[in-house]
């Protein structure tokens, strides 16, 4: 059952940012847009692989540096393969636009995470001062 619920568990973190990233691109359009349930359905998958692809960061085998790259660039190969299939992306200046919100929101999903790493920090030093 761990095993399970260490692949399920970075599945559904990624779920929750998947939707974010999701509701920001579609906020960011200028016309309305109707998420269809392909469009629910693709954006679901590739979160799933945005929580998976954080596993990189477990390995021991390479640097905190070459694992936020290969994660980049999973996350934005991905990224990139379900914004084409569920939006239109004829001109550069549509792709100019997903880059820019890809890079604020992929720095925006960071910096979230640090925050929670930092304050989970803490409260483990907290407890091991307390014990001592």
């Amino acid at each position: 059952m761990n095993k399970i619920t260490k692949w399920i568990q970075p599945m559904i973190t990624g779920f929750g940012f998947g939707s974010f990233f999701l509701l920001a691109v579609v906020l960011g359009q200028e016309n309305s847009y109707l998420i269809t349930r392909f469009d629910f359905l693709t954006v679901l998958f590739a979160s799933a692989l945005f929580g998976l692809y954080s596993k990189v960061f477990k390995s021991e085998k390479i640097s905190y540096l070459l694992a936020f790259g290969i994660h980049f660039i999973l996350t934005f190969i991905t990224a990139t393969i379900m914004i084409a299939l569920i939006m239109d992306i004829d001109s550069w200046l549509i792709f100019l636009h997903f880059l820019l919100i890809f890079v604020i929101i992929y720095a925006v999903v960071w910096l979230v995470l640090l925050l929670f790493d930092r304050r989970e920090i803490k409260q483990v030093n907290r407890k091991l001062k307390s014990r001592h």
